[in-house]
């Protein structure tokens, strides 16, 4: 592990996403000072806590990004990918005799100049002159987003959703990760257009079919579909002559009536 290798790639790395920085900080502590170095993909899955697929889908990115090179070479009977860190400066040359296999192909020296941390009088201009919201600002747009994403109700409804859920199913979520689940069940049906009473009604509804089975909100979220109360058709009046039925048969009364005139 080289510490000044994970610093470099901190302090100077131009990625933008969170997961390939992740990854390059995962290969950078299992390198020296020259960037170099030879992890599997389940090892870089393992302490990056991604899948496998997730990790060759960022490897192929930082190689087209210019910010990973990727070798292959024979380490005894397997075939290993070799990596070293690019598109930062500050690393050691490559000594590749020490390496414990040989190289078919050497890796590019890395010629990128260190980003300057001086701030240049225009530049400082800019950044002094540029918009920047205020506090009220980011506080009132977060509100807005939240809004639309939970269907338009406002804090006490979300809140009176929650109560209603925590009286069906039960059960008042503890930890961080209860909570986060639960919340994001309430948004989602919040979104569909769920109300209190709405929500108590479908939860028995779900208990009455699904007798012997665990209400959570999770079941109520994947079965609130099917108990969507059905439209009533509209009742036609009864017969005007006799005061029975309706519909057809009102209809026959007055053909039958018209006939006999």
């Amino acid at each position: 592990m080289s510490v000044r290798t994970i610093a470099i790639i901190l302090d100077h790395s131009p990625v933008a996403s969170s997961g390939e920085r992740l990854l390059l900080v995962v290969i950078a502590d299992k390198s020296g000072d020259d960037g170099v170095a030879w992890p599997s993909i389940s090892e870089m899955a393992r302490k990056a806590l991604l899948s496998e697929r997730q990790i060759k889908r960022l490897i192929a990115s930082l190689v087209d990004g210019g910010h990973l090179q990727k070798r292959k070479a024979q380490r005894g009977r397997r075939r290993v990918s070799v990596y070293r860190l690019s598109g930062v400066s500050g690393l050691k040359s490559i000594n590749y005799e020490d390496l414990p296999f040989k190289l078919g192909v050497p890796f590019d020296e890395v010629t990128s100049a260190a980003p300057s941390h001086e701030v240049t009088p225009e530049a400082d201009e800019v950044t002094s002159t540029r918009a920047r919201p205020s506090v009220s600002d980011q506080k009132a747009a977060k509100a807005t987003s939240e809004k639309l994403l939970c269907g338009g109700l406002s804090r006490v409804g979300l809140d009176a959703l929650w109560d209603a859920m925590v009286e069906e199913i039960g059960h008042e979520p503890q930890t961080k990760s209860e909570k986060s689940r639960f919340a994001k069940s309430r948004n989602e049906l919040a979104a569909a257009g769920a109300t209190s009473p709405e929500v108590k009604r479908r939860a028995r509804l779900y208990c009455r079919k699904y007798e012997g089975a665990a209400l959570t909100d999770r079941a109520l979220v994947n079965h609130w579909g099917e108990f969507t109360p059905r439209r009533l058709h509209a009742v036609k009046p009864p017969c005007s002559s006799c005061g029975i039925g309706g519909g057809q048969h009102a209809a026959d009364c007055e053909t039958l009536k018209r006939r006999r005139a």
